[in-house]
């Protein structure tokens, strides 16, 4: 019985603050700064030609 209670909270802990939120967190940031880049360059392409000097 205290085997499998201490597993479920376990299991709970790590769903809550184990590794899977925090690679989900990178995950997250990761898209979101290959996003911003994405969107820079792009910008950059499309309207490099104002900040040309």
């Amino acid at each position: 019985m205290g085997n499998a209670a201490s597993g479920a909270v376990r299991e709970i802990w790590d769903r809550e603050y184990g590794i899977e939120p925090l690679r989900e967190q990178a995950n997250k940031k990761l898209l979101l700064n290959i996003a911003l880049f994405t969107a820079s360059v792009i910008a950059f392409r499309e309207f490099g030609h104002l900040f040309a000097i």
